[in-house]
């Protein structure tokens, strides 16, 4: 059982559709589908729970990972996600989180901060993909959760640069080492990560609203072009 006291991580959050997060049954096998929304919201439920009071060197022993799967359906009660389809997707994203930290360090790669994406020419690209196949799809999808998982996963790496585990901060960042004594992350940094995720799905619905206003005035021409067309030919027709 958990004592009093832990720490508690109050960040706002996007609701997501229930539609998104849905499961179908599939002969005996249940595929969870998750949206950024429902991704998000698990991992600032992990970094709450990022500290040596809940998980130890190999991760999060049972209890951790109830309590986490419980507020995760406090938090999402329309998502009737499995306890293993939490961790699955947990290791999925660390998965990607990996992959994307990996092609960063490629020669000509460079990250967009605001995009959540890599930003390479198609050649540098084709040497990323020869390198890490599976990172193929970033080419076009985002990943606005990675600074999210940087803090969740550097310290419990040997390469990880804030090492949040053993509370060896890196010198060049003195926020890290700031009410660190007890193990946790401190709040503010936290607070920075997912407010740059929140902006970030704020500014692909802009987009994504944009992107479709410019669709429908493109029909909207398409087809008063087509009717001045027929109605021109009739004319010509007619005076023929």
């Amino acid at each position: 059982m958990f004592g009093r006291g832990a720490p508690k991580f109050n960040t706002m959050h996007k609701k997501a559709s229930p539609k998104c997060c849905s499961i179908k049954k599939n002969g005996a096998s249940r595929r969870a589908y998750w949206n950024p929304g429902l991704e998000k919201g698990l991992v600032e439920i992990l970094l709450d729970h990022n500290n040596d009071f809940y998980r130890g060197q190999n991760g999060w022993p049972s209890e951790a990972w109830n309590r986490v799967v419980r507020l995760f359906h406090e938090k999402f009660p329309h998502a009737s996600f499995t306890n293993l389809q939490i961790q699955e997707k947990e290791k999925e994203l660390k998965r990607e989180y990996n992959m994307l930290k990996e092609a960063r360090k490629q020669s000509g790669a460079s990250w967009d901060d605001r995009l959540g994406m890599i930003q390479a020419e198609p050649t540098v690209w084709d040497n990323i993909i020869v390198s890490i196949p599976k990172i193929w799809k970033f080419q076009t999808k985002p990943f606005p959760l990675f600074d999210a998982l940087g803090q969740l996963h550097d310290g419990h790496t040997a390469e990880g640069s804030m090492n949040f585990t053993s509370l060896e901060a890196t010198p060049s960042d003195p926020s890290i080492t700031q009410n660190c004594d007890d193990g946790h992350i401190p709040p503010h940094k936290k607070e920075a990560t997912m407010d740059k995720v929140d902006k970030y799905l704020e500014l692909r619905a802009k987009q994504v609203e944009a992107e479709v206003a410019v669709q429908a005035r493109a029909a909207a021409e398409a087809d008063d072009f087509s009717i001045k067309k027929c109605m021109s030919r009739e004319h010509h027709r007619r005076t023929l």
